[in-house]
């Protein structure tokens, strides 16, 4: 992990700007019981991409909103190869997980609502107002919970949702005991 203090005045904006829509969008968690736990900001030391990490925890089950930027420039000092680049610079995302279950968000969302915009997620790598960016996808993952998983935030149910180590998809409902 970087020291914040590296960390430019143009990144340090978007990470702020991020924790605050993240506050201002997701305060219905403690309505749920799920409290901040932790908030991690840094650089990540392979990638050189920069991060706000907001982890909100209910008993054993964690919640984690993470918002990643610099992500082509960090990767470029990184990794030189052009093949090696990734196509996104900025990327929100988010996970449930306990001892029953993994669950991405946004994979959930794709099994479960296939006419959902393709990037209902995404920050367009071509955006010109990032922090813009940034608020429509928190508000559309605040959305989404609050319009199809109040039931997993209840913790009456949760769901296998990733992708494993062989590309294959999983997606299994599991009920809390």
């Amino acid at each position: 992990m970087a020291d914040i203090k590296e960390i430019t005045p143009d990144i340090s904006d978007r990470l702020k700007h991020f924790q605050q829509e993240i506050d201002k969008y997701f305060s219905f968690l403690a309505d749920f019981d799920y409290v901040l736990q932790n908030i991690g900001i840094g650089r990540t030391e392979i990638f050189l991409d920069y991060y706000c990490n907001l982890r909100y925890k209910n008993g054993d089950t964690l919640l984690s909103i993470d918002y990643s930027t610099d992500i082509i420039n960090g990767q470029t000092i990184a990794f030189p190869d052009e093949k090696q680049r990734p196509v996104i610079d900025n990327l929100v995302s988010c996970f449930i997980s306990d001892p029953n279950a993994f669950m991405s968000i946004s994979q959930f969302a794709e099994e479960t609502q296939p006419n959902l915009p393709s990037d209902y997620f995404s920050i367009s790598l071509h955006g010109k107002d990032i922090k813009e960016e940034i608020s429509r996808v928190v508000k559309n993952y605040s959305n989404f919970f609050r319009e199809n998983l109040v039931d997993v935030l209840k913790k009456e149910k949760i769901y296998d949702c990733y992708t494993d180590r062989f590309y294959d998809k999983v997606f299994k409902e599991k009920h809390y005991r």
